[in-house]
């Protein structure tokens, strides 16, 4: 079994890689910490804050290879003024990632005709 500080110090992350065709790119994406999903949460959730909490998903989660973040909070207002469907893309994944919530099944949200 291991001690409190033993499992204090392990890296939890999980860096992956995902592909960004919009920007032609790849980038990082890690798994959020507890504290920052707290802090995300706490953004609150009207129709307005709802770019601004995905643009501040993505500076939390987006990191290099290393595993340093590649943007910080105060980027978020910038990042929101990106492309929605990139946004929406990069911060679902890190919200899969997460474990803040599950992948949407094929259909999910399409209207029916």
């Amino acid at each position: 079994m291991k001690t409190k500080e033993e499992i204090l110090g392990l890296s939890d992350e999980n860096i992956i890689p995902i592909e960004i065709p919009e920007w032609d790119t790849s980038m990082f994406i890690r798994r959020l910490t507890g504290a920052e999903v707290s802090r995300l949460r706490g953004l609150g959730v009207s129709k307005k804050e709802a770019t601004y909490i995905m643009a501040a998903t993505c500076c939390a989660g987006l990191c290099n290879e290393d595993g340093s973040p590649v943007f910080t909070f105060a980027d978020a207002a910038a990042l929101e003024k990106k492309s929605y469907a990139v946004i929406d893309f990069i911060s679902t994944e890190i919200l899969i990632h997460s474990k803040c919530m599950e992948r949407p099944t094929q259909g999910e949200g399409e209207e029916k005709n």
